[in-house]
């Protein structure tokens, strides 16, 4: 994701607490949009590289990092990001396999996560996950 990154093609994006802007490209995977310079720059690959970053939930963290759960096909993984080191590494599972999932920062850095789908297991339409899950 080094230099410039067309719009169209970005799928979701999270400002961390740095100020700086995690993006997760749906073709080229995550990538940091720098504020202060104005540059993009690339992020070490993920764990889960074919879990569809568009379909993931995420929110950046207090200590500068971000989480993403889920993904496409629906997955119970997590990963952490740790922006001073440029790395991910696996976080603990969800309870439910998610796609689409709402992540929202809590007051006390927890995570909620909520209002997502599920993989039908018959193959057709999403099935909606009911259940809220906080995490950490």
């Amino acid at each position: 994701m080094a230099g410039a990154v067309n719009a169209s093609y970005v799928g979701r994006s999270v400002r961390l607490p740095t100020g700086n802007v995690l993006v997760f490209d749906s073709d080229r995977g995550p990538g940091l949009f720098y504020v202060d310079a104005g540059v993009w720059g690339p992020t070490a690959p993920m764990l889960q590289k074919d879990a569809g970053p568009y379909a993931r939930g995420f929110s950046g963290l207090p200590d500068g990092g971000a989480i993403v759960c889920g993904g496409d096909p629906a997955t119970k993984d997590c990963e952490f990001y740790d922006a001073d080191q440029n790395s991910w590494r696996a976080a603990p599972p969800m309870n439910f396999a998610r796609t689409l999932p709402v992540q929202v920062l809590l007051n006390d850095g927890r995570v909620l996560v909520a209002a997502s789908f599920t993989t039908n297991p018959d193959g057709g339409l999403l099935l909606p996950v009911p259940q809220s899950e906080i995490f950490w």
